[in-house]
């Protein structure tokens, strides 16, 4: 091979050296942008997830805020505004005189401000509103929720003693008027004392031993015993086997067993077992049923009769009595008798007693009646409750409440 030859071989290498090199190169640029291509997707997905990362932060951020937000304001809702406005609305509703929903408003504040305090100044001015409208019933019941507020005792202290009675017992049954004027009884039944449920408009009772009589607002006479026509009745009066009813015009009307007896110018009746003691429009006593010495029985306020005895409470204030019991005592507003004991209300509105039955023992009464043996009080929560003997359900008085409560007459 010539030298010509050489140099057109080395030629040929040199174009396939030059072409590998420019495929190889070719190659190389490729392989360059595919890296690069990767590179940018790669970036632009770390790009991508970072600001998805980054919203999704940004999202719970806002949740988070608004959570708080709402929270809070719940917060101001329930401790700042909604008691805010409770208070102020209860507030204007005492205002309004709209007692009971002042109450409730208030008790449901709980310890905010004095709310709890308000809540039983509403009880108060209700009761007090109740009492100078004449609905004792439902003050007894306002005033029953605050004992020892303010005057609230005195309020209740001073209803005991001038009220009509609205219950009593018999020997073995029990008896009282609801406020809207009708009747229940317990107890002994086996002579039909109990069977009172139609009577209606009542406005006082009065128990014998076996039986019940009434006096309704229009002034009639009901009895679970006998027939009693009579009109115009302002007071009664029972017995052990007798009723006793006084008129508008001053006549004491007596029934027993079909006897019918009248004795004119009486103006106040007590009864018990055989004795009927009564007041005279000149202010003496009658007693019929024993043999008694009346002579220091005179310028009487209320009289009361029990096993066996008199009590008579003058208008000075002081009591007399043919057994000697609490005789001479003064400083008295108003006389109970029940269970063998005298009962008595002072001027400063304490209870004392003198017999069977302790201070202690008819602590709040507002009524009281009964017999030697046994007695119901009507207790300033409103609610009666039964003390001694008890026999065939006599003493089943525990969801007793709602009792009427009208004054006396001359009271």
């Amino acid at each position: 091979m010539d030298e010509k030859d050489l140099e057109q071989l080395a030629a040929e290498e040199r174009e396939r050296a030059a072409a590998e090199i420019a495929r190889m190169q070719r190659e190389l640029e490729n392989s360059h942008k595919k890296i690069e291509k990767s590179q940018k997707k790669l970036t632009e997905k770390r790009i991508n997830n970072y600001f998805e990362d980054l919203n999704a932060r940004k999202s719970t951020v806002l949740i988070v805020i608004l959570l708080i937000a709402i929270l809070a304001g719940s917060y101001y809702s329930l401790t700042v505004y909604k008691p805010k406005v409770t208070y102020e609305k209860a507030v204007e509703f005492m205002k309004d005189g709209q007692y009971e929903n002042a109450k409730a408003f208030f008790s449901s504040l709980g310890d905010y401000k004095d709310a709890s305090q308000l809540a039983m100044e509403s009880d108060y001015r209700r009761g007090n509103y109740l009492l100078a409208t004449g609905k004792y019933t439902s003050a007894i019941t306002a005033l029953s929720a605050i004992p020892g507020y303010k005057d609230r005792d005195e309020l209740i202290a001073d209803l005991a003693g001038t009220m009509v009675r609205t219950l009593d017992t018999g020997l073995w049954h029990s008896a009282f008027v609801r406020s809207v004027g009708t009747v229940k009884a317990t107890g002994d039944n086996s002579l039909g004392q109990c069977n009172v449920e139609d009577w209606k408009d009542v406005a006082e009772i009065a128990c014998g031993d076996t039986f019940t009589v009434a006096r309704t607002n229009g002034g009639r006479v009901l009895s679970t015993k006998e027939v009693i026509n009579c009109g115009n009745i302002t007071e009664i009066a029972a017995g052990g086997d007798f009723t006793a009813a006084l008129d508008v015009d001053c006549n004491l009307h007596f029934y027993r067993n079909g006897f019918e007896a009248t004795l004119p110018d009486i103006k106040h009746i007590s009864a018990d077992k055989n004795i009927l003691a009564c007041i005279t429009v000149n202010n003496d006593a009658v007693v019929s049923g024993a043999a008694l010495d009346l002579s220091a029985f005179t310028d009487l306020k209320e009289i009361e009769t029990e096993n066996g005895a008199v009590y008579g409470l003058k208008n000075d204030g002081s009591i007399v009595s043919t057994n000697g019991r609490m005789n001479g005592q003064t400083g008295i507003k108003h006389i109970f008798t029940c269970n063998d004991t005298l009962a008595a209300i002072t001027y400063e509105n304490k209870m004392i007693t003198e017999g069977a039955v302790s201070e202690k023992d008819i602590e709040g009464a507002v009524m009281l009646s009964g017999n030697n043996d046994h007695f119901i009080m009507l207790s300033d929560s409103g609610h009666v409750k039964y003390f001694g003997a008890s026999y065939e359900g006599s003493s089943r008085v525990a969801d007793w409440s709602d009792v009427l409560m009208t004054p006396k007459k001359d009271y």
